[in-house]
């Protein structure tokens, strides 16, 4: 009985810590959040800048399609976990 009490708290505590990395930038963490989430758009504009070059796409097309595939499933995990923490944040009130 104990050990479903320990599981039914560390969701909260994940989604507390996720909360914190994500809207707390005086955090360690929230900071490391921050600057590589400014590296991951930087390197998106840049992909899709190189990609509307015609002589770059043909040579390093199926590259720019991954880089950006990989962005958007980050970026979309990244809005999900916030949007968790939000509602998490939300229902505490």
């Amino acid at each position: 009985m104990n050990d479903l009490n320990e599981e039914e708290t560390r969701p909260s505590d994940l989604k507390q810590k996720i909360w914190e990395i994500v809207f707390e930038a005086e955090t360690p963490a929230g900071k490391a959040f921050d600057v590589a989430l400014l590296w991951l758009i930087v390197l998106s504009v840049l992909v899709v800048m190189l990609e509307s070059v015609d002589s770059y796409a043909a040579k390093y097309g199926s590259l720019f399609i991954i880089t950006e595939c990989l962005y958007d499933s980050l970026h979309d995990r990244i809005c999900f976990e916030i949007m968790v923490s939000e509602e998490a944040a939300s229902l505490r009130v």
